[in-house]
Parts: C-alpha cells; sequence; structure tokens
C-alpha cells in the first residue's frame, strides 16, 4: 500500500497503513484499549498481555515526582487487582468504578514507580459493584451497642524552641504552635 491507501480487504479483515491507531479504533468503534489521564499521563508507558487467567497491563511512570493517575481500561464485568512486583502482596484496587463499557480505575504512583493491574478472568463477585474511598465529615459513626467515643483532642500546654538541655536559648513558641494546630496543622517543620 502507499500513502493514498490507507486500508484494503485481506480474507476476512481489514489492514490498515499510514494511519494513526487512534483513527483506526475509532473508525471500527473500538474503545482504545487503555486511555489515562490526568497531568503526568504522558509520562506512563504501559503494555497489556492476555493469559487464560487474566487481563494484565503493566503501568511505568517515568515522573520522578509521585503523581496521581486515572486509567480507563476496555474491561467490564472484572474486579481490578493491584499485583505488587516489589512486595508480592495483591490487593484489590481500592479506587475504582465502570463506566461507559469501561473500567475507571485511580492510581497513585510513586516517583518512577509501577503497577500491574490485573483483571482475572473468574467469575467475579456479584454483589460487589465497586470499591471506593470513604472520607467521613460527619458524627462519629457506632456500630450497634456501642457506645460513641468522644472525639480527639490535642491540647497544646508548652512549647519550647531551642538547644536542650541548656535552660539558655530557647524560645516559648506556645501561642504559635496552638494557632497552628487550632487550623488543624499537626505536623510542623523546624530549622
Amino acid at each position: 500500500m502507499d500513502e493514498e491507501t490507507t486500508q484494503r480487504a485481506v480474507g476476512a479483515g481489514r489492514l490498515y497503513d499510514w494511519q494513526p491507531l487512534d483513527t483506526v479504533l475509532d473508525e471500527l468503534g473500538l474503545a482504545p484499549d487503555l486511555t489515562l489521564t490526568g497531568p503526568e499521563a504522558a509520562t506512563v508507558d504501559w503494555l497489556h498481555r492476555t493469559t487464560p487467567e487474566a487481563e494484565i497491563y503493566f503501568l511505568a511512570s517515568r515522573a520522578d515526582e509521585p503523581h496521581t493517575v486515572t486509567a480507563l481500561f476496555r474491561q467490564t464485568g472484572r474486579r481490578p487487582e493491584l499485583w505488587h512486583a516489589d512486595s508480592g502482596l495483591t490487593e484489590l484496587a481500592p479506587l475504582w468504578r465502570e463506566v461507559g463499557g469501561l473500567t475507571e480505575v485511580t492510581l497513585n504512583f510513586d516517583g518512577r514507580g509501577s503497577h500491574f493491574v490485573v483483571f482475572p478472568t473468574a467469575a467475579p463477585d456479584a454483589a460487589l459493584v465497586s470499591w471506593a474511598s470513604v472520607e467521613r465529615t460527619g458524627p462519629p459513626v457506632t456500630l450497634p451497642g456501642e457506645a460513641a467515643r468522644p472525639p480527639v483532642e490535642l491540647e497544646i500546654v508548652s512549647a519550647r524552641y531551642g538547644v536542650f538541655p541548656t535552660t539558655t536559648d530557647r524560645a516559648d513558641v506556645t501561642q504559635r504552635v496552638q494557632a497552628m494546630v487550632a487550623d488543624g496543622q499537626l505536623a510542623i517543620a523546624v530549622n
């Protein structure tokens, strides 16, 4: 084929040439195998392999800084799992959902980090729809028969900055630390 001829019939299929893969997939009505979104999505390379037991994706980030990417996999009806090559541990993906015939998985990458995302072919638990992370913003949650626990409070009684154990050259920073804690700051860097 030349640059003028972009496709031709071959047996029962078609041969495409001189066209971007996205164009061919659109023409065939297929979603891409994997689409990544997020500020650092372009720094993530990936591979996909199919075995009788699972659909396996390996994603590796070239970014030096930690970042989050949303991955849309052309998979449905399967629970995504994360397999950690460094530790050998596996876990269900903590944040995922099925949307529009695709599975959306949120992935947190360390700098130059990687993930195996695995979709086992074993029948999924029919009762499970998705996993999500939940942040509680209301009153404490208790189980039936349990008493509610009082909220934890942190009280700064005294805060001093200086060289210890000497008693000179110390500054009283109690009010500054109390104000920082009142604003919700629980980690304080000191130079």
